[in-house]
């Protein structure tokens, strides 16, 4: 977003001004919109935008969000804290994965964790007929597991 002009890259300026938005409507306790899956996937969007640009102005808001994230765990089982379930914690974990390896990202040994619960409980979700009931969830389901493919085979 910071790289190039917008003659290099047609969505920079669009971006940019959603990136804009996403920071001027961060909580004080890093916490991004009324809802944790909300909150999730602005995180996502942040911490990319940091790792992708390595702009300081996007380091403070991705590690305030991933904090507050972290701290939103139940100490049992995953996310919400208040009713966990498979599809919100493995959202979640993956927003937690996509910043390991990541020099600022301090939460390594929580991340490990959670990785491991959540990696049982998804498995465990999955219903005889291969879905995860809906196909939203199917749908989060496979891309997360995808992912987390990619990423421990980057990071091995």
């Amino acid at each position: 977003t910071d790289r190039g002009s917008e003659r290099d890259n047609p969505y920079a300026k669009t971006v940019r001004a959603g990136l804009r938005a996403l920071m001027n409507g961060q909580n004080a306790d890093g916490r991004f919109g009324d809802d944790l899956r909300t909150h999730i996937r602005a995180t996502l969007a942040m911490s990319e935008a940091y790792w992708m640009t390595r702009n300081p102005r996007f380091k403070r808001p991705a590690q305030d969000a991933l904090h507050y994230l972290a701290r939103a765990r139940s100490p049992y089982s995953g996310w919400p804290k208040d009713a966990p379930d498979t599809i919100t914690t493995a959202e979640a974990v993956m927003a937690l994965k996509s910043m390991a390896g990541r020099e600022w990202f301090a939460l390594a040994a929580f991340q490990i964790d959670v990785e491991v619960e959540s990696d049982k409980a998804l498995l465990a979700a999955q219903k005889k007929d291969g879905s995860w009931g809906s196909i939203r969830d199917t749908a989060v389901a496979v891309r997360i597991l995808i992912t987390k493919f990619r990423y421990d085979r980057m990071f091995r």
